[in-house]
C-alpha cells in the first residue's frame, strides 16, 4: 500500500494503491464504514489524479480531498490492526490463547457439560 500525497485540491484524489483488487475494496469499505466517502478506481482511471512521475501499481483507492487527512490517519491504523501492531486494537485472542484463568474456566466448564451431558444419556439409557 503506497499513501501518496494530495494533489492541491481536486474533488478526489488517490489516497492508496495496492497490486489486487481485494485490499483495495477492504480499505474502501472500511473508510466508508467511518463516514469517508471512498471508492476503488481502475488504475488507468487513477493515473490522472497521479504525478507522472508515480504511476499506480494497481487498483486505487480514491477519496475526496477534504477527506484525505483522515483518510491517511485512519489507513494507517487500519494497517497497524491487520498487522497486529497497534496499541489501540490489539489482535483478538481466542479463548484457549488467552490468560492462563481463562483456560481453566474453560476446562471446568468443558467437563461440566460433558458431566451433564454423560448423566443425561445415562438416564435417558435407563428407562
Amino acid at each position: 500500500m503506497r499513501l501518496p500525497r494530495p494533489p492541491g485540491d481536486d474533488t478526489a484524489v488517490a489516497l492508496a494503491d495496492f497490486l489486487s483488487l481485494q485490499p483495495a475494496e477492504r480499505l474502501a469499505v472500511r473508510l466508508r464504514a467511518e463516514g469517508i466517502g471512498a471508492q476503488v478506481w481502475p488504475a488507468a482511471q487513477a493515473a490522472n489524479r497521479l504525478p507522472i512521475d508515480e504511476p499506480p501499481i494497481g487498483p486505487t483507492v480514491m477519496v475526496r480531498a477534504t477527506d484525505h487527512a483522515d483518510a491517511v490517519v485512519l489507513a494507517g491504523l487500519f494497517a497497524e490492526i491487520d498487522a497486529g501492531v497497534s496499541r489501540f486494537a490489539p489482535p483478538p485472542v481466542d479463548f484457549w490463547h488467552g490468560s492462563p484463568r481463562r483456560q481453566v474456566i474453560g476446562a471446568v466448564l468443558l467437563l461440566v457439560l460433558a458431566v451433564a451431558v454423560g448423566a443425561v444419556l445415562l438416564a435417558a439409557a435407563r428407562y
